[in-house]
């Protein structure tokens, strides 16, 4: 059965991607188009705030934890209807699973992946999904409500969120080789994985390394959970995926994601520094505009990082976040004729807000999107929001605390990256009192701002145009409401 009304179901599992398919579903609702709201994290505090923007929203919202956790004595679902091919294909998986490491961790595995799978595709009938936005479809995805999805045939369109690269995935695996918890692949699970499904196993460097157990892969290939490439950030399945800009579109021509799903819409980052630019009222502000938001002043915005010093360990010149804190923030702080304003990531803890309090330092809690186009220079450590500044014009200081040397940002004119305190000192010091420093690095970045991003306030409408078109082509239907 089906119903003739499109339903837009929005998937996430944190925070980071929610705040970005929120203002497309606040968006879409605004269009008066129906939308429904499938979250797959564990954080019942979270969705509890989700819960009340369905409710503002008008839209029907499910927690997959929440439901699980109701259903914990129901017995195994009974596996989904797959062709011949498929059929073997899983049977020779979960013989497989037979020969790895942990055989009775593997049977866990598929247990729990087949619940999740099964409880994906209630929910998505229940919401009576026609079409699944997401903001990543590949390694960080989550495969059971994605997989749902494909068996389900309901299309899904992916609007990425953050900017991770191969490089960032690769410095990981040099951690965990350097730790002794690199994964490599051996014996007979390596043997059915080059066979039926290498886009499991790293080439190049690391060759052969796992980003996840034999167990967990070979339990969700025994049941049609798949991508097309596991080692790029969207390397799924997904019908579409909307390109942020003219740097992202060269980076998925290179990770070979296939072009005819890359649809150029720019992204709803954009769109969020296009509103917050037409709010302030401020013709300074826009990219376009060579000097200071304000004269004789020099307004920095920083975004501070949680601490990666037990993840990195020994790869910051200091021996303590709070030390690298307080020296990075004061330094700023302390220079004349300049305003600081201090964005804290969400993972940062109570102690490095009261840290900084305690040091006099102004702490904002305003979205850090809209505070971009009201200052000059932008402080952090490889955000992905580096992206929107520099589409915004701004000159952007970056501080490589750890030492990863990501290569994303390199050819914007206005980005400086540091890698020691004594660089980022200098540097700072050099934009707030040098007016030919800044202006430097302004006027070229000014020129070069359109490549990394569109700031015309339409991104989001170009992204509803391809989803339109995508259910045109799909028939436009939903999946009949069924009850629970």
């Amino acid at each position: 059965m089906i119903h003739s009304n499109p339903v837009w179901v929005f998937l996430f599992s944190s925070a980071s991607s929610y705040r970005l398919l929120r203002y497309v579903a606040e968006t879409a609702a605004k269009e008066a188009k129906h939308i429904g709201l499938l979250y797959t994290g564990s954080d019942d505090r979270f969705f509890a705030e989700v819960l009340l923007d369905a409710k503002r929203l008008n839209a029907q919202a499910f927690s997959m934890e929440v439901e699980l956790a109701s259903r914990q004595e129901s017995p195994l679902p009974s596996a989904p209807r797959q062709s011949v091919v498929k059929r073997c294909h899983s049977f020779l998986m979960r013989k497989a699973m037979r020969f790895t490491d942990d055989p009775y961790q593997a049977n866990a595995f598929r247990n729990i992946f087949a619940r999740r799978q099964q409880l994906a595709s209630e929910l998505l009938t229940q919401l009576g999904a026609s079409v699944v936005l997401c903001s990543e479809d590949g390694v960080s995805g989550d495969l059971t409500a994605l997989s749902a999805a494909e068996l389900m045939k309901i299309p899904v369109v992916d609007i990425p969120y953050g900017n991770g690269t191969a490089h960032e995935l690769e410095f990981d695996l040099s951690r965990k080789a350097s730790e002794g918890r690199l994964i490599v692949a051996m014996g007979v699970p390596r043997l059915i994985l080059r066979l039926l499904y290498p886009q499991w196993l790293k080439k190049g460097n690391f060759k052969d390394a796992l980003m996840f157990k034999p167990e967990m892969i070979l339990a969700w290939e025994s049941l049609g959970m798949s991508l097309r490439d596991s080692w790029v950030i969207h390397g799924g399945k997904s019908n579409i995926l909307c390109v942020e800009n003219q740097m992202s579109y060269q980076q998925y021509i290179s990770e070979n994601i296939p072009e005819k799903k890359l649809k150029q819409t720019g992204s709803p980052y954009c769109d969020i520094v296009f509103n917050a630019l037409n709010q302030k009222g401020n013709a300074a502000l826009w990219p376009q505009q060579l000097g200071k938001a304000a004269s004789g002043l020099t307004r920095v915005l920083v975004s501070w990082p949680p601490s990666y010093h037990e993840t990195y360990p020994g790869k910051n010149e200091f021996d303590r976040y709070e030390e690298m804190t307080l020296a990075i923030i004061s330094c700023i702080h302390q220079l004349p004729a300049v305003a600081l304003t201090v964005s804290l990531h969400p993972a940062c803890d109570a102690a490095t807000r009261t840290l900084l309090d305690n040091s006099g330092v102004h702490i904002t809690d305003e979205y850090l999107l809209d505070l971009i186009p009201e200052h000059d220079v932008f402080v952090t450590y490889f955000s992905s929001t580096i992206r929107w500044a520099l589409a915004a014009g701004k000159v952007v200081l970056n501080y490589d605390a750890y030492k990863i040397g990501i290569k994303t940002f390199d050819s914007a004119p206005g980005f400086v990256n540091v890698r020691t305190f004594s660089e980022f000192n200098k540097t700072i010091s050099a934009l707030a009192n040098s007016d030919a420093y800044y202006l430097e690095l302004k006027k070229k970045q000014i020129a070069n701002a359109p490549a990394w991003g569109l700031l015309d306030g339409q991104c989001t409408s170009r992204i509803f145009s391809e989803v339109e078109k995508l259910l045109s082509m799909s028939g436009g239907r939903s999946v009949a409401k069924q009850p629970l």
